[in-house]
C-alpha cells in the first residue's frame, strides 16, 4: 500500500499538483482507514496544521457512510469552537449521514 501511495504521490507531483492535508487525509477515509485518518489529523494539529474546511468535509463523509455519526458530531463541535464553518458540501453530508442514521434506528 505505501509503494502504491509513494507512486501516487510522484505522479501528482511530476503534474505539478502538491499533496496537502485534504490529499492525506481523504486517501484515508476512501480506503476506509477511518481512524487512521482521524489520528492523520489529530497529529497534523498537533504541530500547528490546523484542519480546514475540507479536511473535515472529508472526515464528514468518510465517518458518515459507516454509521459513526457520533465522531461526525464531535467533529462538527470542534469546527464550530474553532471558527470553522459549515459550506454546502458540509451540511449536505451532515444533512445526508444523518438521515441514513435516522432511518436505521
Amino acid at each position: 500500500m505505501r509503494e502504491e501511495a509513494s507512486k501516487v504521490m510522484d505522479e501528482m507531483l511530476g503534474n505539478g499538483l502538491n499533496p496537502n492535508q485534504v490529499t492525506y487525509i481523504d486517501g484515508h477515509c476512501k480506503s476506509g482507514k477511518l481512524e487512521g485518518a482521524l489520528s492523520l489529523m489529530e497529529r497534523m494539529e498537533k504541530y500547528g496544521c490546523i484542519p480546514i474546511l475540507q479536511t473535515c468535509n472529508a472526515i464528514f463523509n468518510g465517518f458518515g457512510k459507516d454509521i459513526r455519526v457520533s465522531v461526525v458530531e464531535k467533529l462538527f463541535n470542534k469546527m464550530v469552537e474553532k471558527g470553522l464553518k459549515l459550506n454546502v458540501i458540509g451540511y449536505s453530508t451532515w444533512f445526508a449521514r444523518s438521515t441514513i442514521h435516522t432511518s436505521l434506528l
